[in-house]
């Protein structure tokens, strides 16, 4: 607290249970598990949506019928579905990144 200009400051410290390794280790643990999931979960469906639009492309590029105007749309909506899933992944990858990190700098007693 500065009194004569009177301010006050704030500051930011981790809890006793925050600066426990073993509770640490375990938050930050489950916390990357949960990020690995997500993400694997997601590049499978996303592969599988991809898969699917890849072999209706080819599919389309053969027929000549009039739904095909139809058919065309539906795949541009999934590829766009997947292009939004992509860049959720690239800014999971990022969170995953840091608690990776987070993890190891707790594994060797490093401060971050």
């Amino acid at each position: 607290r500065d009194t004569q200009n009177n301010w006050t400051y704030a500051e930011v410290v981790p809890t006793e249970l925050r600066v426990n390794p073993t509770y640490s280790k375990v938050t930050t643990s489950l916390s990357l598990f949960q990020h690995l999931m997500t993400m694997i979960v997601l590049m499978t469906l996303n592969w599988s949506i991809y898969m699917e639009v890849r072999k209706r492309t080819k599919w389309l590029e053969k027929a000549k019928n009039p739904k095909t105007d139809y058919r065309r749309r539906e795949i541009t909506i999934a590829l766009l579905l997947v292009t939004v899933i992509l860049v959720f992944l690239v800014c999971h990858a990022l969170r995953c990144f840091v608690s990776l990190v987070e993890l190891l700098a707790v594994i060797f007693g490093k401060s971050l």
